[in-house]
């Protein structure tokens, strides 16, 4: 067992995966939640976890996860105030909107910001980064062990934060409509709906892998699914006909906008 120790503020649906996450990569995890059932169920899949308090997370832990809504930031560094910032632990934030200079400002100076999405659940997530001038490397090289079973993570310029919470965070969402929709189709044309969702999943899953593995864009690999007159070809003129880039386009604009709103909802105060 790794003997740094890490702490989550916050068991949601995020917070949780990423503890398993953590905890399958051998390190001490300390939850801290509203909700003890979901606490006591992140604990129960964990290999060595334990249920504290927020300021015990304070006291214990090197690594603190904060996954409370943005809005419930200042409660949260109201209820944990006092503890020494000289000794401080790094503090991981999952919060939407919200800057480094800021999470500084209101916990103290070693901070990694992170944007994971809901694939992190099955090892499959695409984690994207940027951290504060005082973490240091070696800090940082343990925090990437302990993500190693959470998928891919990328560091990126802060700056690019909000965009990569869009494409990597939001659109699985996206990506889950479209699935739904297109089991729905199946079924209306004769397949059960565990078929169905079978070869549904099973698509985007070598689909993932085309576009991870090709040189090719994701465009030339459409292409050449596309044979003149086909089957495939008819179903992607509607596609097009139907403007379904200028949705996404849409689509994708308007979560960036909702990122930018809640970033304005914390302050330096």
């Amino acid at each position: 067992m790794n003997t740094t120790k890490v702490g989550f503020v916050g068991t949601g649906n995020m917070g949780g995966a990423i503890a398993m996450a953590v905890s399958k990569a051998g390190y001490e995890v300390y939850l801290s939640s509203h909700s003890p059932l979901k606490a006591e169920q992140i604990k129960n899949n964990c290999t060595n976890a334990y249920i504290v308090s927020n300021r015990d997370i304070l006291d214990i832990c090197d690594y603190v996860y904060i996954g409370v809504k943005p809005q419930m930031l200042d409660t949260l560094v109201e209820e944990i105030k006092g503890y020494d910032t000289e000794n401080s632990p790094i503090f991981v934030s999952m919060l939407a909107g919200v800057d480094i200079s800021t999470l500084s400002y209101k916990l103290g100076d070693k901070i990694i910001r992170i944007m994971p999405n809901t694939p992190v659940k099955v090892g499959e997530g695409m984690t994207t980064y940027s951290t504060s001038d005082s973490v240091s490397k070696d800090e940082l090289d343990v925090w990437c062990d302990m993500m190693r079973y959470s998928g891919k993570i990328d560091m990126v310029d802060e700056r690019l934060i909000d965009a990569t919470t869009v494409i990597a965070g939001c659109s699985p969402a996206y990506a889950y409509y479209f699935a739904n929709a297109l089991i729905e189709a199946g079924v209306e044309i004769g397949l059960d709906q565990n078929q169905a969702k079978k070869y549904v999943a099973q698509m985007l899953k070598g689909v993932s892998a085309m576009i991870t593995d090709s040189e090719d864009s994701p465009l030339k690999l459409m292409q050449d699914v596309c044979s003149k007159g086909g089957a495939t070809i008819r179903g992607v003129e509607v596609l097009q006909s139907e403007k379904l880039q200028e949705i996404v386009n849409i689509a994708v604009k308007s979560s960036f906008e909702r990122t930018k709103e809640l970033s304005k909802t914390v302050k330096n105060d």
